[in-house]
This record gives C-alpha cells, sequence and structure tokens, in this order.
C-alpha cells in the first residue's frame, strides 16, 4: 500500500499547517523582525546609546530621535537596539537552559516511575508554589543581580511548569497504541554461518548449536562460541563413541536454514545441546527439550545436581533460542538449552552492558566443564549384563573389596554393588545413578573395573550401545 507523502514527510504538513494560519505567520514575522534588528543593532543605530545631553532629557520623539530621549538625553532607539541583544540573549539561554532541565524532569519521573516521581515532583510543587515576581525577589536578592544570575532565577522559575507538562505527556503517551510501519524488502541473499564435523565410531551424531549473529553481545553470543571453540578442540583429541557437529550460527534464521538444507540427515541427531549466556556469574539453568525426558535432558539435570546444587532445571517452552526450532514437530530433535542467567530476565541483556566485563574466565571454565561432562556421560551411558546375577559374587577373592584410590572405600563397594544389582540388560549407569543418587562418573568406573574382573559384559541391546 503507497503510504501518503503528509505521512513520510510530517514537517512539512506541519509548515503547511501552519503557513494556513495567518495570525501565526504574522507573529512568527514580528519575531523574525526583532531578531533582526537585535542582530544588526549595532551597525543601525542612529546615536551613541550611551552619550548624554541633559538638555534634550526627556524630548518627545523627533526625525533624529525617531522614539524620543531619556532622562539623561540619550536616544531611547539606540538604547533598545543595543539593549536587545541582552535581553533576547538572557531570554534565550534561560529557556534552552530551563527546557532541558524540565524536560528531563519530566521524563526521569514518567519514564522511571516510583520514589523517583515522588521526590521531583514534590519539588515542582514546592517551586510552583511561589508566585513568579515573589520566586524572582527571592532568588535575586540571595544570589545577587547580574546577568548570570538572572539567567538562574529565570531558569528556576520556569524549568518546574516545564517538567510537569513533559510528565503528562509523556504518561499519555504510554497509554496510546502505535503503528510502525518497516520499510523492508524480500530478496534472494546469501547467509553465512560456520560448521564443525568431528567424526565418531557411529554416525549417529551430538549437536552443538551456539549463535553468532550479535559477536558484540559477550555473554549471549560469544560465550556460546568460546565455549564450543574450546569443547570442539577438547573432543579431537579422544576417541569417540558419537560424532559431533559444531554449528555456529545466526539465531533463529541460522537453525532454520541448516534444518531446511540436512533435513533427512538431521534425523542421526541423537543428542544436543544449544549453549548460550553460559558465562556470567549466575546459576545454571537448563532448559529441557520437547521429549522432557531425553537422554540428553537426564544428563544434563544429573551432572548439574551433583556439580551445581544451585541449578534450576526448565520445562520446555516454545519460546527462547534455537532449541524451538530443533524442536519443532516436524523434526522433535532431543535439544536442549543450557544457560546461566536465563535471556530477557538480566539488565545487560541485549545492551552495550552485556560486553566482557559482563562475563568472567571462572564461569567460562565451569561452563565448558559441565559441557564436557555432560557428554562424557552420553558417551560412557550403556547397559550392561551381570555374568553372574543369581545372588550376589564375592567380591573379595576378586580384588574388589578394597578401594583403588580416590572415593571412600565404602563408596566404591557401594557404587560396585549398585552396577552388579541394575546391570540386567534392560537398565543403564544413567538408569542406575538416577536410581541410587549416586554421580555417574563413580558409576562408570565401578563399571569399567567389573567389566575387566569378568563380572559383566556390554548387553547384546544396550541402550545407545554402538
Amino acid at each position: 500500500m503507497p503510504i501518503p507523502a503528509s505521512s513520510t514527510r510530517p514537517a512539512a504538513a506541519a509548515w503547511r499547517r501552519f503557513a494556513r494560519n495567518r495570525t501565526a505567520v504574522a507573529g512568527l514575522a514580528l519575531v523574525v523582525f526583532f531578531l533582526l534588528m537585535a542582530a544588526v543593532g549595532p551597525w543601525v543605530a542612529p546615536h551613541d546609546p550611551l552619550k548624554q545631553q541633559l538638555d534634550g532629557a526627556l524630548a518627545g520623539p523627533s526625525w533624529s530621535h525617531g522614539l524620543g530621549r531619556d532622562e539623561l538625553g540619550r536616544d531611547i532607539l539606540s538604547r533598545i537596539l543595543h539593549g536587545a541583544r541582552i535581553s533576547l540573549g538572557m531570554a534565550l539561554g534561560a529557556s534552552v537552559i530551563a527546557a532541558g532541565v524540565g524536560v528531563v524532569v519530566g521524563l526521569a519521573a514518567a519514564y522511571r516511575g516510583g520514589a523517583l516521581e515522588e521526590i521531583l515532583m514534590r519539588v515542582v510543587d514546592i517551586i510552583l508554589a511561589f508566585p513568579v515576581l515573589v520566586l524572582y525577589v527571592i532568588l535575586i536578592a540571595n544570589i545577587g543581580p547580574s546577568v548570570f544570575n538572572i539567567v538562574i532565577a529565570t531558569t528556576i522559575a520556569s524549568a518546574p511548569g516545564i517538567g510537569r507538562i513533559t510528565r503528562g505527556l509523556v504518561l499519555g503517551l504510554k497509554e496510546q497504541e502505535y503503528e510502525v510501519c518497516i520499510d523492508s524488502s524480500l530478496e534472494n541473499g546469501s547467509l553465512s554461518f560456520g560448521e564443525c564435523y568431528l567424526a565418531g565410531r557411529s554416525k549417529d551424531e551430538i549437536l552443538i548449536s551456539c549463535h553468532a549473529c550479535h559477536p558484540s553481545l559477550a555473554n549471549d553470543n560469544l560465550s556460546g562460541l568460546v565455549v564450543a571453540t574450546f569443547l570442539a578442540r577438547l573432543l579431537s583429541a579422544k576417541e569417540l563413541r558419537y560424532s559431533y557437529r559444531f554449528l555456529f550460527i545466526p539465531g533463529t534464521i541460522g537453525a532454520i536454514t541448516w534444518l531446511s538444507r540436512n533435513r533427512e540427515s538431521a534425523g542421526r541427531i541423537r543428542h544436543g545441546l544449544v549453549l548460550t549466556s553460559i558465562g556470567d556469574r549466575g546459576p545454571f539453568h537448563y532448559k529441557k527439550s520437547r521429549r522432557e525426558n531425553a537422554e540428553v535432558d537426564r544428563a544434563a539435570e544429573h551432572i548439574l545436581r551433583h556439580a551445581t546444587p544451585t541449578a534450576t532445571i526448565l520445562p520446555f517452552a516454545p519460546v527462547g533460542y534455537d532449541e524451538r526450532q530443533y524442536c519443532s514437530p516436524g523434526f522433535n530433535l532431543p535439544v536442549g538449552c543450557l544457560m546461566r542467567s536465563v535471556w530477557g530476565t538480566f539488565p545487560e541483556y541485549h545492551t552495550s552492558a552485556d560486553n566482557l566485563d559482563f562475563i568472567g574466565p571462572e564461569s567460562l571454565a565451569e561452563s565448558l566443564q559441565v559441557c564436557a561432562s555432560i557428554f562424557d556421560l552420553l558417551e560412557n551411558n550403556r547397559s550392561y549384563q551381570n555374568l553372574s546375577p543369581f545372588c550376589e559374587p564375592q567380591l573379595g577373592r576378586r580384588g574388589l573389596y578394597h578401594s583403588t584410590g580416590g572415593t571412600s572405600p565404602e563408596a566404591e563397594i557401594n557404587a560396585r554393588l549398585w552396577v552388579l544389582n541394575m546391570s540386567d540388560g534392560r537398565h543403564s549407569l544413567l538408569d542406575i545413578a538416577e536410581r541410587s543418587g549416586l554421580p555417574f562418573a563413580v558409576l562408570n568406573e565401578a563399571a569399567q573395573l567389573l567389566l575387566q574382573s569378568g563380572l559383566l559384559a556390554p548387553a547384546d541391546s544396550a541402550q545407545g550401545a554402538v
């Protein structure tokens, strides 16, 4: 729909409305005339404004003295032309300063509200309670008569009224509805994103996705990029069970583009994390995938519960970051979102205050450790079969009834007993960890020891086995 010229050029429309008002035009012409006379007054004044001629004191208008003379015989017209500069300068200066102070006070009161509004408006009320002339007299009597002090007095007397008017206008504007017209076009173009693939023994993939659309935002964008980069370097030095795919993409449109171009291969994604806002000093938050109970959801919850007791687990919701694209019903991928402070809940979010001072190296290092622990759990989460399932096997003669160092003997033996009891080919190590309350790493260490001792074997139908 074409936009009327008047709406695209409001200044021109306002000038046309002004020009149709003859009274306004006449007033503008008079103001311009006075300003022009003040500007050129010293050069067009017919006499010296300071020259005294007592014999012509209080003389009336004449051809040589158009407005007559004052009590000292000085030419009144010349004095007006010279004095206009000072008077108009004082008025203009006081008006500009009063407008600036009043507008700031009004905006602050209306925008912030609360106690600040009450304080500012009560000060305004106190000043407005004095008659203007009385206020001028009080101020000049206290600060002394001078051009500068007159400007200050005028500002103090005028600013409160402007502040109250500004506050009222802003409060009215806040309640109105607005229409926004975005002049944009949809054309063919290009989208740049980064992708890193680490091949594992299996073609099944773990996806790590982070944002690269606002690189100036240290926590919102860069923290995820940094942790993902170091995580890729860490994993590249290991023998991997899963293959890993790292995506460095613009938010929303990047995930949509990648999914559109990889619709078939997206089905190989078994677990995934979106990393964002993981560099600040807030507690961890994990938002579950759409499946709510996917293996990555359970893994993240288990690691966070043991590593950071202050962590919060959030249910899935179709708002947030790119997990909502990966979890759209057509794909329904098991992808959650790991954060520290939740998007939109901290004042620095999407502002210039989200800078390097807002994040810390210790927070980034802890986030990297949490991510590495989650993926270590997923890499080692298997089901095992107890090869001596009829009653508890004798651990002593196998050298398993003592500590191997690191944790207490009771804890290690307890972990071995839990693994033996629950290894029926159906329960994974994560299942055992959730039921026993023991850390996954302790149970995995016990499983490896039992495997070496010939008491366990990988289950033929191991959950997630490669």
